[in-house]
Order: structure tokens, then C-alpha cells, then sequence
């Protein structure tokens, strides 16, 4: 804890501990979270916890995925080992209770030392084959595992290719007899079929032979021109879902905006640009809370929505900007190229657009924001400018209290 308790003040950010089983038998997390006075200096920390189950219910939805998909997460114990926080599919009292010693090296243990998300194929905790993805979790130094088993991931690539297997030689069977007891032209004809069967073996699902002849080699050409079209649409409903999946782990689920992780990328790229300042906002509702407390989550969403809504609508003139939801009530505006200046008059804009009362399902709720903004130096690197803005707008926050 005193090491905890220093790293949020010093810091001047709250700080995750361990998760824990308190005397209730309920699932916690601990936090400690710098108290600032008015001054802007920290006087103390308060040390919180909070449910546990928000994380691992999101964590748990993985195991609709697949027959043996699923994800857990672990935390490190004082000699290094890995404990469960999670339940794991094929064991459901591991949390808390289960312990993965560090000299297996399984991937829970790899994933405590991953901050780069890793994919490898490796024994699961069951000693099954896998493939799995792994992570360390950055603000809490838990590892996160995503797998499902190599049998269940490579099934439809391993299907795939019997069919084919069986199609060209199906194909070539019939090429050999109707070349031995039919004229020219159905050889020709089988040749064309049997060309068609190769590119469409060797990934080229555009191919088609389109033979209409009702006999047995037509019959076989659109045979393969079905599979082939299948095979096509396969492949592009698969582009489909690695598209939408790259698009849900860049954008936020509720608002459509971009989220954390992207926004934490381009504040890295731009710290490589020497060209010119950049300038960091740090948006926090206020008020937000209360619409939770007297109306519940579901019009808090619709809150968010609508805020996210409008302060797009005001930045949608300006290229270059990023606009991302960076938790729960709060949004950070990345502005490339620009000075304090014209951040200022932009976030005057933004703060304008709140004068509306924002409509729900529950009513209409009159919402403002607290704003912090800060712009990049030669000696600041964006990262501190963030810092800045987010202290800057806590500062707006409190004297508006």
C-alpha cells in the first residue's frame, strides 16, 4: 500500500491495487486516488474499492465466442506467480483460488510481462493445445488471456482444404475418363474446368467457368462455379468481421466515437512531429452523475450519446482533429498543428454547445462540462500536456462546484 499510496501522489493519478475477496465473500478492487486542494497541491489520498464483477462479466462474454473460447485475467502474486481473478470456463472456482506457479511459464504467466499484445500457440492451463492472445493491462499490471482451442480455430481451415482435396480429384478423375472415350471439344471443355478447379485451389475465388451444357462435365463446372461463389462469399464475410472487429477495438461501443487507445496512438505519433505545437483538451461532464443516480444508466447512455453527438457536430469543420471518449464521462480532443490560441476559441464552441438541454427517454437534463487545455512545447511532450489538461480541467471542475 505505501508503495501504491507514493506512486498516486507523486503521480497526482489514482493508482489500482490488488484485487481481493473481502470478508463478505464479495469479489473487490482496490484504488487509492490523490486528494488536491484548491491550491492544486495533493494533501492526502483516499484508498477506495469497488466491485470487481464490472471487469469480469466483459471478460466472461468471450465464452459465447466458440465452443472452447474464453478469457481470463490474472494478477501478480509477491513471488511472481499468477492468480486467477477470473473464472475460468472449464473451472469455475478458480478465482481467487487458483494459482499458476511462474516456473510453468504458461501464457498467464507470460501475459503479467506482455505490455505489447502477443499471439502464440501454446498449451492452455488445461495442457491443451491453443491459440491464444495475451496482454498486460497497463493501469493494473494484470495479465489478460484470450485463446480458444487450435482444434476449434483451424476446424473451417482444415474443412476448407478436404473440399478442395476432394473437388480436384473428383475433377481430375473426370478429366482422365472423358479424355479417354470423348471427342476433342468435351476434352477441351474438362481442361477449362480442370484450369478453373486449380486457380480456384490456389485462392483466385473470382474464377468461373459458366458452362451451361446439360451433361455431366457442365454439370461439374457449375459445381465448382457454386463452390467457388461460396468460397467467395466466405471469405468476404470473413473480411467483413476482421474489419468490424479492428473497428470495435479502435471505437467506443456506446458513442461510435474513437476511444482510449487510439487517442493514446496518435498522441505518440505526434510526439514525433517537430512541426509546430499541438494542443490537448480534457472534457468532463458535469451533472452526469446525477442523471445516473434519479434516472438510471440507460438514460445516462442517452446522455452520452447525445454529448458525443454534439461535440462532433462542432468539430466536424476542422480537419485533423481527433475526438475520443476516454472513460465513462470524460472525452479528450486532440488538436494537430493548432496553438493556444485557436484550442481556446474552439473549446469556447464546445463549451457552448452545452447551453441546450440534452433530450431523453427520461426527460430533459441540463448538462455542462468542465474543460482543461493545454499546448505542447518544445520542452513538453504531449503526454505532460495531457496531464496538464486533465489537471487544468479538474481545477475548472472545482471551482464550478
Amino acid at each position: 500500500i505505501d508503495g501504491l499510496l507514493r506512486q498516486s501522489i507523486s503521480t497526482v493519478k489514482t493508482t489500482f491495487g490488488d484485487a481481493f475477496v473481502n470478508p463478505d465473500g464479495r469479489h473487490r478492487l482496490g484504488m487509492i486516488s490523490p486528494v488536491i486542494s484548491e491550491q492544486g497541491e495533493v494533501v492526502g489520498a483516499l484508498l477506495l474499492e469497488t466491485r470487481l464483477h464490472p471487469i469480469t462479466d466483459l471478460v466472461a462474454k468471450h465464452e459465447g465466442v466458440g465452443r472452447s473460447s474464453e478469457a481470463h485475467i490474472a494478477q501478480p502474486t509477491a513471488d511472481g506467480s499468477a492468480q486467477m481473478i477470473t473464472a475460468l470456463r472449464f473451472d469455475r472456482k478458480s478465482a481467487f483460488r487458483k494459482i499458476i506457479p511462474d516456473a510453468l511459464n504458461l501464457p498467464i504467466n507470460q501475459a503479467l510481462h506482455s505490455p505489447r499484445s502477443r499471439i502464440l500457440h501454446h498449451k492452455d492451463y488445461r495442457g491443451v493445445d491453443s491459440v491464444l492472445a495475451m496482454q498486460t493491462i497497463p493501469a493494473t499490471g494484470w495479465g489478460l488471456v484470450v485463446k480458444v482451442d487450435s482444434a476449434e480455430a483451424f476446424e473451417p481451415v482444415l474443412e476448407l482444404r478436404r473440399v478442395l482435396i476432394i473437388t480436384t480429384i473428383s475433377c481430375v478423375v473426370f478429366v482422365l475418363v472423358c479424355y479417354m472415350f470423348c471427342f476433342v471439344p468435351i476434352g477441351n471443355r474438362l481442361q477449362r474446368t480442370a484450369s478453373a478447379a486449380r486457380k480456384i485451389m490456389n485462392g483466385d475465388l473470382t474464377t468461373r467457368i459458366t458452362d451451361n451444357t446439360q451433361d455431366e462435365v457442365g454439370h461439374l463446372a457449375r459445381t465448382i462455379d457454386t463452390l467457388a461463389r461460396d468460397l467467395e462469399a466466405d471469405q468476404t464475410m470473413r473480411e467483413s468481421v476482421e474489419a468490424r472487429l479492428r473497428h470495435q477495438a479502435l471505437h467506443d461501443e456506446l458513442t461510435g466515437l474513437l476511444n482510449r487507445k487510439y487517442a493514446n496512438s496518435v498522441i505518440q505519433q505526434l510526439d514525433k512531429d517537430s512541426r509546430g505545437h499541438h494542443s490537448v483538451m480534457f472534457i468532463d461532464l458535469n451533472g452526469f452523475k446525477d442523471v445516473n443516480d434519479l434516472y438510471g444508466h440507460a438514460a445516462g447512455d442517452e446522455v452520452l450519446v447525445a454529448v458525443a453527438a454534439r461535440l462532433s457536430k462542432q468539430i466536424a469543420s476542422t480537419e485533423g482533429i481527433t475526438l475520443a471518449r476516454w472513460g465513462g464521462d470524460e472525452f479528450v480532443v486532440i488538436l494537430p498543428h493548432c496553438d493556444e490560441e485557436a484550442a481556446t476559441t474552439l473549446a469556447v464552441s464546445l463549451h457552448d454547445a452545452f447551453d441546450e438541454a440534452i433530450t431523453t427517454s427520461a426527460g430533459m437534463h441540463y448538462i455542462s462540462c468542465s474543460i482543461g487545455l493545454a499546448t505542447s512545447s518544445d520542452a513538453k511532450t504531449l503526454d505532460e500536456v495531457l496531464l496538464e489538461a486533465d489537471s487544468l480541467m479538474y481545477e475548472q471542475k472545482k471551482r464550478q462546484k
